[in-house]
């Protein structure tokens, strides 16, 4: 069976080289985890018989309406934050990146 988490969380276990990388306070942690939970999910839908193609559209959709969750969000962490009210409205870079990224391997994988 193809294993997606392990190449994706091996350079994410932590180490003394990616500790500080793993609890940065910027939000790097979040899109680490939202890359983990996604190839979480892509792995568990092969499990259950899924092709590859099938469970990573799925991926990218779910990715998406993420993505679009975090429009009528208020930003409390990061650069954003810094808006306060005004940041209300508009889509989460981090969540952006990651539902990018999400779309780009349904795209090459498929």
């Amino acid at each position: 069976m193809l294993s997606l988490s392990g190449p994706l969380r091996r350079p994410l276990e932590p180490k003394e080289s990616h500790a500080v990388c793993l609890v940065d306070a910027t939000g790097r942690r979040r899109e680490v985890r939202r890359i983990a939970h996604t190839a979480e999910a892509v792995e568990t839908c092969l499990a259950n018989g899924m092709s590859l193609s099938e469970a990573l559209d799925r991926a990218r959709e779910a990715a998406d309406e993420g993505r679009d969750k975090t429009v009528p969000m208020l930003a409390r962490k990061g650069r954003a934050s810094y808006l306060g009210e005004r940041s209300v409205g508009h889509q989460d870079p981090g969540a952006t990146s990651v539902a990018l990224l999400v779309a780009a391997a349904a795209e090459t994988l498929s």
